[in-house]
């Protein structure tokens, strides 16, 4: 794990919204790209790849707010 992880983890575990926002900010294009190349035909009439996206945030900030990462 890189020392800027480590500080990100350390400042959403504190309550960083503004860390919150960074994360979000560099990986929600990435992971909206991702999840329409990986969605097939079939969920994707069903889902969007955004809301893939926001559950995807959502398990992060809960898993951090767990500690589910040192």
């Amino acid at each position: 794990m890189t020392d800027s992880f480590r500080k990100t983890i350390s400042e959403l575990r504190s309550g960083g919204s503004q860390a919150a926002r960074r994360v979000h900010e560099r990986f929600v294009y990435r992971l909206v790209a991702l999840a329409q190349a990986r969605l097939n035909e079939r969920f994707h009439r069903k889902i969007e790849a955004e809301d893939v996206v926001q559950s995807v945030f959502r398990s992060f900030f809960r898993r951090v707010d767990e500690s589910q990462f040192e």
